[in-house]
């Protein structure tokens, strides 16, 4: 995912960088590997219907968390663009 990769390089450090890619690659490797397990043993214990209120209600804490997470550039007012 290129927008993940592109907001980590901007806000780490400038030499740190790296480290912070790595530490990206590590955590898309575990949801990678662990996905697929977890998945199935949550679909077997909960219902269709549950399934959606779950996904529905963890994208809505990851959409606010995200929301929360962004820095918005700061506006400058009263100065002409040159």
């Amino acid at each position: 995912m290129p927008m993940v990769s592109t907001v980590v390089a901007r806000r780490a450090p400038a030499g740190q960088r790296a480290s912070y890619q790595a530490a990206l690659s590590i955590t898309e490797d575990i949801g990678t590997a662990v996905g697929p397990i977890s998945g199935l043993a949550l679909v077997r214990g909960v219902t269709a219907v549950g399934l959606w209120r779950l996904g529905t209600a963890l994208s809505a804490v990851a959409g606010l968390a995200s929301r929360a997470a962004v820095r918005r550039p700061k506006v400058i007012t009263g100065q002409r663009a040159s």
